[in-house]
């Protein structure tokens, strides 16, 4: 899955896993990080997601990083927000008060630019890639972080057999598999949706589940 499948998805409008209000597990669950007021805290593949506004909003500082600099502008500019934009190495980077999000290739952010964080937050980070850049995305996103930072990731799992991704199904058990020996991994929720997206219902799909993590970096 290259670049030019995103950008495409983005210039057609085709972004379906925009969700249009705050993600309910991220209010559910997020406080169980325990992260102080005013820690740092990283999404990764983060869209123009409203999470992140939301995050700001509790007195965290909120670091973003996203492939799509439309979506980049669309957040801003939706959001009433006017960023001050300037390059940071191989990205763009849009910044207001206790907000940045950079703009470019994931697998090229290095510690020294994303800089200390205490959390993460995935929503749709994890199931957004194909099976063959799942271990490479959970093994750079470890090695941005230090010991003991903890992360919230949500993920979806359903008969892949029925409708390829994005969004993926990724069952519990792989991740277990990708997280072993870089995180320690608490599932705090598993859970049937009835809420189907046209393109579940279409493809035939009933059984659909979304799981909450919690993982804390080794």
């Amino acid at each position: 899955m290259r670049h030019r499948f995103w950008h495409n998805r983005w210039e057609r409008n085709e972004i379906g896993f925009h969700q249009a209000e705050i993600n309910p597990y991220l209010l559910q669950f997020f406080p169980s990080l325990e992260l102080p007021e005013g820690a740092r805290v990283f999404v990764p593949l983060c869209g123009k997601s409203l999470d992140l506004f939301w995050l700001r909003e509790q007195g965290y500082q909120v670091v973003g990083i996203e492939l799509n600099e439309q979506a980049v502008k669309a957040f801003f500019a939706e959001n009433g927000l006017e960023p001050q934009v300037e390059p940071r190495g191989p990205f763009l980077s849009y910044c207001v008060e206790n907000l940045q999000l950079f703009c470019g290739d994931f697998f090229k952010l290095t510690p020294e630019l994303l800089g200390p964080v205490a959390g993460v937050y995935d929503r749709a980070a994890l199931v957004a890639l194909p099976p063959e850049m799942r271990f490479d995305y959970v093994g750079h996103l470890a090695g941005l972080l230090t010991a003991e930072t903890v992360m919230l990731t949500i993920g979806l799992t359903y008969d892949q057999a029925r409708l390829d991704g994005p969004p993926f199904s990724v069952a519990e058990q792989e991740v277990q598999s990708l997280f072993d020996g870089l995180f320690q991994v608490e599932r705090l929720l598993r859970k049937s949706t009835g809420d189907l997206s046209p393109r579940f219902r279409a493809a035939g799909l009933r059984d659909v589940c979304e799981e909450v993590y919690r993982s804390v970096r080794l």
